[in-house]
This record gives structure tokens, sequence and C-alpha cells, in this order.
């Protein structure tokens, strides 16, 4: 199984492979995580998915998140999850909070957060939910050791659900997805955007220059970094390099035209390259950026 990095990154390029045409995209849903103590032997796994939207979010936490609840919306009506870990007790979990959003118009673009070690057990110590029109916690309390998790959903794409560990604490937590199913969501989309939305203006905006750098990470070769830019933004970078790492740049230009990717996989994105078309006639005008 893919990691969430490369998930991520395999999700941007298929929509910008040269196969993408005004037709509806096939709907792929990518489980991405779940981030957090994933030990399969700690509580047990839960899965809340293929869902039309999110209404609202039940959360009990303290020291750490105690536990997630979900109101969906599922054709048309609105269902409440199952309770994924225990509500606790004072001092360690004081607070319950909910997140109410004006659904559909309030859309869940980016999940971040901590996860950590509590009294001997690891799990998701605290998270942050934000939408295209607001931000919502942090909800929890990280401390100086925890690890960050970071969800990027941006505009064009959809939570359908959520998945994780539980047993009296939230253990783990990650995020199903659904890629945009047309082009013309693209330019359908409004609102205000928080964080990195890696979404082109497709045909507007095309990509003209893809960097990054490859390394050894656990004893294995790949893709440590990328970063992809169009003759309007700069998107990444995604991912680490270190010291040691060594950079690929592919410089496509504003006349040629990226029209397909290639590379291997397997636990991480290992290797990766384009597929370039050059320009076709004398007469090629720049693209304006």
């Amino acid at each position: 199984m893919l990691s969430h990095y490369s998930e991520c990154i395999l999700c941007f390029l298929r929509a910008h492979s040269a196969a993408a045409t005004e037709k509806q995209i096939k709907i792929i849903m990518l489980k991405i995580g779940p981030a957090g103590n994933t030990n399969e032997y700690d509580g047990w796994s839960w899965n809340e998915k293929d869902k039309d939207g999110v209404a609202q979010i039940f959360i009990s936490h303290g020291d750490r998140i105690h536990s997630l609840q979900f109101q969906f919306v599922e054709n048309g009506t609105l269902v409440l999850s199952d309770k994924h870990g225990q509500d606790g007790s004072p001092p360690y979990a004081p607070k319950f909070s909910v997140v109410s959003l004006n659904y559909p118009s309030e859309l869940i673009t980016h999940i971040s957060g901590y996860s950590g070690a509590r009294n001997w057990q690891g799990g998701v110590t605290s998270i942050i939910f934000t939408t295209n029109k607001a931000v919502y916690g942090p909800f929890g309390c990280s401390a100086g050791n925890d690890i960050a998790f970071d969800y990027e959903i941006g505009r064009h794409n959809k939570i359908c659900g959520f998945h994780g560990n539980a047993e009296n604490y939230l253990n783990s937590f990650g995020i199903y997805m659904k890629p945009m199913t047309t082009l013309s969501n693209v330019n359908n989309l409004t609102g205000k955007e928080h964080g990195t939305d890696i979404g082109p203006n497709y045909p507007l905006e095309l990509i003209t220059h893809i960097s990054g750098y490859s390394g050894v990470r656990n004893a294995e070769r790949g893709v440590t970094s990328i970063i992809f830019t169009t003759n309007k933004a700069a998107y990444g970078p995604f991912g680490c390099s270190a010291g040691n790492d060594i950079k690929f740049d592919y410089e496509i230009g504003r006349h040629n035209k990226i029209c397909g990717f290639y590379g291997t996989a397997g636990n991480y994105l290992n290797s990766f390259g384009v597929y370039m078309k050059p320009m076709t006639t004398l007469n090629t005008t720049d693209r304006k950026g």
C-alpha cells in the first residue's frame, strides 16, 4: 500500500494526465493515512466511507483526542456514526466540542494535527479542521515530541469518509477522499482557501516545470520531495529532502506539453518521470500567466 504522501502525489498526477478530457473522470476513492498509533493490536479499526458529505463532527478532548463521532449526509438524510474512542472523565477529557458545517456550501479542505504518547499509549493528541470558510480547532493538546500530520484536500476534491483505530482513545486517524469528477469542477468551485490548493485551472493552467529530490529512507530509495510549477503558480515542495539527496529537474517549457507520467512504486514512490510532446507548429504563441 502506498504511503499517504505517495497517494497525494499520484492523485495530483492523475488530474493532469493527457487522458483527462472534458468527459467525466472515473471516480476514485483514495484512502489516506492513518496518522498516529497504527498498531493493530491496540484497539479496533473503524471505517466510515463512501459518504455524500459531512454535516457535523463531535469531539471529546483534553490532554489528547479521546473520541470522534460524525454526522454524515447520505442520500439526502442525516446519519449519525458510531463513536470512535471513549469520552473519558475529568481531568483527562473535560471538553466536548462540536464542529457544525454549513453543508453543502461549506466543505472540509484541510485536516492537520499531531500524534504522540500519553500515559505510554500512542494516539492522536490534537486536530484542526479547516474548511473553505473557517478554521475549527485546535482540539486536544500537542506536546514537544509529538509528530505532525497534514491532509490537504483542496477545493477540487471531496472528503467522503474517515478511518482509523480506537479504544479508550483515538489511536489513529485518516481520511477517504474522492478526486474531482469532471474538469468543469475546477472552474465552478469558489470560496476562500486555507492552505495550498494543488488543483490547476485546466486548460488555462499547464505544467511547465517539475523538480525535486530522490534519496534513501529506511534502506529504500525513492522520491523524497517534488515541486510542480505551472504557467501561473508553483505547488510544493511536497515531502522532505535531506543533505545527501539527488536533485532532478524536468523543464517542460511553455511551448511543449505534458502528456503523461511513469515510474515505479511500492511502499513509496520509488521513481518518477514524464512524457512530453514537443510543439507541433512554429507559430506557437506564448502562454500568458
